[in-house]
C-alpha cells in the first residue's frame, strides 16, 4: 500500500459486468458465485457472513501483485452491476450484460490481492441499496492507508439539476434497479445523482484522513456509464452495439449564471478531481455513448471495462497513466467512436490502486492426461492456438536444457486455459515434471485477422462483387454469420437514381467508415475501403505481450515550427523551442492535431521513443491513418545520418529529419513502433503500393530476407499491408515488442 500521505481517488466511468467470488481462508461460506462450465477460477469463491468475498489463494506464482502485505492498509471494493432493467412497463430501458463485467474486474482486483470484494447485483442495486452498501461495505471499514474500490455497472442518464449548481442545468445520474420508467421526471426522483456519489465520496475521504489532515491511501470510483445515448436507438436492436445510458431529451432547462465547468467525464464538476485528489477515468467523452462488445469468448460486457481488465492485467509498467493510454489504445482499434478520459490529481504517475505489480512467473495448475491446465486466460491475453514452452520448476527461462516439453492452447476461459502436449513430448515427460513447471509464450497467435464482417443492407446487388473480392483477399465475410453479428454495414443513402445513390459504410459502433458514390466502381471502391478498415484493426492491435525486461514507448511531441508558405520546415532552427502548447491540442486527454490543407495551415509532430529495458533495439516506426493505410516513419529511406535504427536504452525523439506534417482525413490515427532485439529494418514491408505491384515471389523474397526469429511477423506486416489474409497468424514473440500512441486528426 501507498505509506505516503496523498490523496488518490480514482472514479473509473465504466459499466461493468459479471464478477467472481473468492474462498475465504477463515469465515463461514454462506453462497458461492455462478460460474460458467469449467471455469475452476469462480469455483471456490465462497461468500463471507459480512456479506464480503475473498480472493483465492493462488500463491505468489500465480498472482502479479506487489510486496508482503506486513504493515500495509486493507484493500476492499464495491461492485455494482443491473442487467435486467425490462419489468414488463411500457417505457423500461433495455437491458445490458454487466454479469462478465463484474467477473472481470473482480479477478483484476484478485490480482492486486484485495481482501474484500462486496457485490451487489439485480434487485440488490436499489438506489438505497448502492447507498448503504457504499456506507456498509467502504465508508465504515476504511481508515487511513487503505484501499477502496466502488465500482457500478449499468445505465447513465441526464435529469434537470435540482440545486442550480450544474452548469447545463443538468444532473448526471446512475439509474438503480428500482427505477420507474426512462422518462427523465421519473428519473429525477429515483435515480442516483452525481451531488450524491460526491456526499459518499466526501465521508469516505473524512474516514481516511491522515494525521496531516490529508487522505491518506487510495480511493477508485469506476463508473462504465454514459449520459448521451439515444432512448430509442441504444438497445442494439438493428445489429448496432448496445449502449450504456440515455441523454436529455427536450428543451435545455434554466442555468443558474456563474456556474462553472463540467470535467471530462460529466460526473463531476471541472476541477472537482483535481482539488479532492480524484483521478477520474471514464468510459467515452459527455458527448459520446459508451458501448458493450462481444469478447473473443462469445460474452457480451463492457467495452471499456473489457479493455480495463485487460490493461490491469497485462500492463507491465501498471501506473494510472500507463494503464489508460492502454485502454485508449485498445478503444482506438475497436470501438474508435468511444473515447475514454481521465481527468484529476497529479498522481497518475503512481501505482494502481497503491500496489508495485512485479515480474512473475506462471505454472502449470494441473495435468490432465496430454492436456495441462495454465493459471492464464483471456484477462492475461491468452489466445487459441498460441504455444507455450514449459520449463523445470526451479530451471532457467533462458536455458534450452531446463525445457521440459511445449504446449498448444485449445482453450481459453476467462482467468484459465488448457493446453496440448506437442506429440513430440508426450512419452519423455512425467505428470511428476508437469506439475508446478514454468511457463513461457514463444508462439502468439492473432485473433485480429480474422474476416471483416459486411452486412449488405439494401446493397445486395454488389454481394457478387465483393464476394469475389472477398474470395480472392480472404479479408472480408460477406454471408454465412448472423445478421446481428455484423461489423460493418453498407446501406445506400436517400436520393438520387436508385444504383447511383450514395453508399454509406458504418461500424457497428455508430460510427462512418467513409461513404462511396454509387454506379460505376462502386464494389471496387467499397473493397478498397472495406480492405483499409480491415488493415486498421489488424495493425492498431498488434501487440506483443509485453515483458517488464524489454519496453518500447511512443510519446508524440506537437511542435510549434516556422514554415514556409508551402509548409515545409527547412531547417532544423524552425522547430520553435518547448512543445505545441497543450490547451490547444488536448481536449479530455484526446491529442487533437489540426491538419493541413489548402489556404489552411495545421500541427507538426515529432516522435520520442523510449527504450525502458536494458540492452539497445531495433525499431522500426510507421503511423496507421484513420483509413488504415501504413505509413513507414522510421528509419527513413534516404535519410542515413544515423544509419541505424538502433535505439538505446533511455528516451530519445527522432528529431528534424522525421517531423512529421498533420494531413488528412480526419479521424485517430496510430504511430506504433515495433522493436526487435536482431537488426532488422521493416519499413519494406509496410509500403503497400510497391508491395502490391510486386511479384508474389518478390513479396517473398522480402520475407525470407529476414532474420528467422522477425520472419512469421514480417509476413503478417506484409500481408496486412496490401490488404491480403495471412496465413501466419501464430507469430514467434520471443525476439520483438511493441509500442504505440494515439492522436486525432481535426480539420
Amino acid at each position: 500500500m501507498c505509506t505516503r500521505q496523498v490523496t488518490r481517488v480514482l472514479v473509473w466511468a465504466l459499466l461493468c459486468s459479471g464478477c467472481p467470488q473468492p474462498s475465504v481462508p477463515g469465515g463461514k461460506a454462506l453462497a458461492t458465485w455462478e460460474r460458467e462450465e469449467g471455469d475452476r477460477g469462480l469455483l471456490s469463491w465462497p461468500r463471507r457472513e459480512d456479506g464480503t468475498y475473498a480472493c483465492p489463494a493462488r500463491g505468489d506464482e500465480g498472482v502479479p501483485s506487489g510486496p508482503g502485505r506486513a504493515g500495509e492498509g486493507r484493500r476492499r471494493a464495491l461492485l455494482v452491476g443491473i442487467s435486467r432493467y425490462q419489468h414488463g412497463r411500457p417505457n423500461d430501458f433495455w437491458n445490458l450484460h454487466t454479469e462478465y463485467d463484474l467477473r472481470a474486474m473482480a479477478e483484476a482486483l484478485c490480482l492486486y490481492r484485495f481482501d474484500e470484494i462486496a457485490v451487489l447485483r439485480g434487485e440488490e442495486a436499489t438506489r438505497q441499496g448502492i447507498i448503504d452498501g457504499f456506507r456498509k461495505y467502504l465508508t465504515a471499514r476504511s481508515q487511513p492507508g487503505d484501499s477502496a474500490v466502488f465500482h457500478y455497472s449499468g445505465h447513465g442518464q441526464q435529469v434537470e439539476d435540482d440545486d442550480g449548481d450544474e452548469p447545463d442545468g443538468l444532473d448526471e445520474t446512475l439509474v438503480p434497479f428500482d427505477y420507474r420508467s426512462k422518462d427523465a421526471r421519473d428519473g429525477a426522483a429515483t435515480n442516483l445523482r452525481d451531488d450524491q456519489i460526491g456526499v459518499l465520496l466526501g465521508e469516505l475521504r473524512d474516514r481516511m484522513r491522515g494525521p496531516s489532515g490529508r487522505v491518506h491511501g487510495n480511493i477508485t470510483v469506476v463508473l462504465d456509464s454514459c449520459f448521451s445515448g439515444s432512448a430509442t436507438r441504444g438497445d442494439g436492436g438493428d445489429g448496432r452495439l448496445v449502449e450504456r445510458g440515455i441523454r436529455w431529451e427536450g428543451p435545455p432547462p434554466p442555468v443558474a449564471p456563474g456556474r462553472g465547468g463540467k470535467g471530462a467525464s460529466g460526473l463531476l464538476a471541472s476541477g472537482e478531481a483535481a482539488a479532492h485528489g480524484y483521478v477520474v477515468l471514464s468510459a467515452s467523452q459527455v458527448n459520446q455513448t459508451a458501448k458493450e462488445i462481444v469478447t473473443p469468448e462469445r460474452q457480451r460486457m463492457g467495452a471499456f471495462t473489457y479493455h480495463l481488465t485487460q490493461a490491469l492485467a497485462q500492463t507491465p509498467r501498471n501506473n494510472y497513466d500507463a494503464v489508460f493510454e492502454r485502454v485508449a489504445q485498445d478503444l482506438a482499434a475497436t470501438v474508435p467512436e468511444q473515447n475514454p478520459q481521465m481527468e484529476g490529481g497529479a498522481d497518475t504517475d503512481k501505482e494502481v490502486f497503491g500496489v508495485a505489480v512485479r515480474p512473475y512467473v506462471p505454472r502449470i495448475v494441473e495435468v490432465q492426461g496430454n492436456d495441462v491446465v495454465l493459471p492464464l486466460g483471456s484477462l492475461h491475453g491468452v489466445t487459441q492456438g498460441s504455444l507455450y514452452a514449459l520449463y523445470r520448476r526451479d530451471g532457467d527461462l533462458h536455458r534450452i536444457q531446463d525445457r521440459l516439453a511445449e504446449a498448444t492452447v485449445t482453450g481459453v476461459r476467462l482467468t484459465e486455459s488448457t493446453a496440448r502436449l506437442e506429440e513430440a513430448y508426450r512419452r519423455r515427460v512425467t505428470d511428476a515434471d508437469l506439475k508446478g513447471a514454468q511457463l513461457k509464450e514463444t508462439r502468439h497467435q492473432f485473433e485480429e485477422t480474422a474476416p471483416l464482417r459486411v452486412l449488405l443492407d439494401g446493397t445486395q446487388d454488389l454481394g457478387p462483387a465483393l464476394l469475389r473480392e472477398a474470395g480472392e483477399s480472404g479479408v472480408l465475410e460477406i454471408a454465412g454469420f448472423p445478421a446481428e453479428r455484423w461489423e460493418v454495414r453498407l446501406r445506400r443513402l436517400g436520393g438520387g437514381t436508385p444504383g447511383a445513390q450514395e453508399i454509406l459504410v458504418e461500424r457497428n459502433g455508430g460510427s462512418e467508415v467513409g461513404r462511396v458514390p454509387g454506379g460505376d466502381g462502386a464494389a471496387e471502391r467499397l473493397a478498397a475501403l472495406l480492405h483499409g478498415e480491415w488493415r486498421r484493426r489488424l495493425l492498431a492491435t498488434l501487440r506483443d505481450p509485453q515483458r517488464h525486461d524489454r519496453l518500447i514507448e511512443v510519446h508524440i511531441l506537437p511542435r510549434a515550427v516556422k514554415a514556409n508558405a508551402q509548409g515545409q520546415v527547412e531547417r532544423p532552427e524552425d522547430i520553435l523551442p518547448g512543445d505545441l502548447v497543450q490547451q490547444r491540442t488536448t481536449t479530455g486527454n484526446r491529442l487533437l492535431l489540426r491538419a493541413w490543407q489548402p489556404g489552411q495551415a495545421g500541427d507538426y509532430f515529432d516522435v520520442q521513443l523510449c527504450n525502458r529495458g536494458r540492452d539497445p533495439l531495433y525499431v522500426t516506426v510507421f503511423e496507421i491513418d484513420p483509413a488504415g493505410k501504413p505509413e513507414p516513419i522510421y528509419p527513413g529511406p534516404g535519410i542515413r545520418g544515423d544509419r541505424t535504427n538502433q535505439v538505446r536504452p533511455g528516451c530519445h525523439a527522432l528529431g528534424y529529419h522525421y517531423l512529421r506534417r498533420v494531413g488528412l482525413p480526419e479521424g485517430r490515427s496510430v504511430v506504433k513502433a515495433i522493436a526487435t532485439t536482431v537488426p532488422v529494418d521493416l519499413t519494406p514491408l509496410l509500403r503497400p503500393g510497391q508491395a502490391r505491384g510486386a511479384a508474389r515471389a518478390d513479396e517473398e523474397a522480402l520475407v525470407r530476407g529476414l532474420p528467422a526469429a522477425v520472419g512469421p511477423l514480417g509476413r503478417l506486416l506484409r500481408d496486412a499491408s496490401i490488404g491480403r489474409g495471412s496465413d501466419s497468424a501464430a507469430v514467434d514473440i520471443e525476439e520483438w515488442t511493441t509500442g504505440e500512441a494515439v492522436y486525432e486528426v481535426q480539420r
